[in-house]
């Protein structure tokens, strides 16, 4: 098969949605397809990547960039200050590039043609060499039509969580722009969704029957340059939560789950923290409570991590719990943690359950189990190390297995109709 893979560029599909892009790619790639990986904008980097050349850029274009960086910046900024004043000086910010957003996306043909001429000027050169285009991102469905006229193919769309963003939009957009999407995935040959959560989440957004979304897990390759070690952190217990830091992501419930633990043995277990935070005053509350705890002296929070730290902080833990209120859409982190051996115990929200299904690598716990249930999760680990090493092993196998490049390039190739024999299957 003869495919155009395209995406935005690494300003506006953010780190974790191109690493799963990257994966596609390469998978697609080790199957012996033909797969041209195009970026419209910015050529794309992403930290750990195997091939630096992945995707090429034919044309560069900084509107599209600079709309989707500003609509990000504001939702990003309305989570991380509640506060009145700023809330309403960034409604009126988000307002104004909710509005350039859905310009962008209600662009006529021509415009999108004329904005993006080095792509167009490619792909002309190109026609007849493509049997399917797989667009990255809702963002880039301006391009469904224009693109069909001149390769004369079937067009792919994939469901990778941008809903949310959408969804974040203030009305009338979110409804304008709703209506347009749903419009213009009439026109899709079909869409594909990274996990059965998202598709029912598309189905409903996209307002597509069932039976034109399919499924296609997603896959990762981790930093060639790191290497785990060789055996599960034990001593002391070492409990790690990798999130942005706001209220939906529970770390007040981790600190709640593993204070029984510190008041009969400060000494016996850690918390680690990582990851931005994006909810100052939730953030102060989570330290005032830590700082009148057992754990007081006992936790160290490291703020957001590049990739080769990401993946070292990881290693260093006994356990990763992630206690989600709010569903988990691709499980970035649980996937890396299984992946370096380390067990999780989570919510059975969002992508989670589809996890557990196929990897016997942790816990999961019930979306709605009062908070003692994690903190006996906690002690299981903690009192029972042979348990959780063999959860780690099984973590491990399950993910290289689920998670890797060519499985989730052959599950994405079936669902395009043309897949190599595997045994390997979603």
């Amino acid at each position: 098969m003869r495919i155009l893979y395209l995406v935005g560029g690494s300003k506006i599909l953010f780190g974790e949605a191109t690493r799963r892009d990257a994966a596609f790619v390469t998978g697609m790639r080790s199957a012996g397809q033909q797969v041209d990986a195009v970026s419209l904008s910015t050529p794309v980097y992403v930290d750990g990547l195997r091939d630096k050349h992945l995707f090429h850029t034919p044309g560069a274009n900084n509107t599209l960039v600079t709309r989707v960086r500003h609509l990000s910046t504001v939702i990003t900024n309305m989570r991380r200050k509640p506060q009145l004043e700023t809330a309403t000086l960034t409604r009126l910010n988000l307002h104004r590039y909710s509005e350039e957003t859905l310009e962008l996306l209600a662009d006529s043909e021509e415009n999108t043609r004329n904005k993006f001429p080095g792509f167009f000027d490619y792909i002309k050169d190109r026609k007849g060499s493509y049997d399917t285009v797989i667009i990255a991102s809702v963002f880039l469905s301006g391009f469904i039509n224009p693109i069909r006229k001149i390769l004369d193919c079937q067009v792919v769309c994939l469901a990778q969580g941008y809903s949310m963003i959408l969804e974040s939009l203030d009305e009338p957009y979110r409804s304008e722009t709703r209506k347009l999407l749903r419009k213009r995935a009439r026109h899709l040959d079909q869409v594909v969704a990274t996990s059965r959560f998202l598709a029912m989440r598309a189905q409903e957004f996209l307002s597509l029957p069932a039976a034109r979304i399919r499924v296609a897990l997603p896959g990762l390759d981790l930093d060639d340059k790191f290497v785990p070690p060789a055996v599960r952190q034990r001593q002391p217990f070492t409990a790690g939560f990798l999130s942005p830091i706001r209220e939906d992501t529970g770390l007040d419930l981790v600190v709640e789950a593993l204070e029984p633990m510190a008041r009969a043995d400060p000494s016996r277990c850690y918390l680690a923290i990582a990851g931005p935070v994006e909810d100052e005053a939730y953030w102060k509350m989570v330290v005032k409570r830590l700082d009148k705890s057992p754990l007081k002296g006992h936790y160290q929070a490291r703020g957001q991590l590049g990739r080769f730290d990401r993946l070292e902080f990881l290693s260093s833990l006994s356990v990763l719990i992630l206690p989600n209120r709010e569903p988990q859409i691709n499980g970035l982190a649980i996937i890396e943690a299984m992946l370096l051996g380390v067990p999780v115990v989570a919510p059975s929200l969002g992508i989670l359950p589809e996890i557990f299904q196929h990897i016997d690598g942790g816990l999961m716990i019930s979306s709605d189990s009062p908070v003692w249930m994690y903190s006996q999760a906690l002690e299981l680990f903690a009192n029972m190390p042979e348990t959780a090493d063999n959860l780690g092993k099984n973590a491990r196998e399950g993910a290289e297995r689920l998670f890797s490049p060519t499985a989730a390039g052959e599950r994405l190739l079936k669902c395009l109709g043309s897949s190599p024999s595997s045994s390997t299957r979603i």
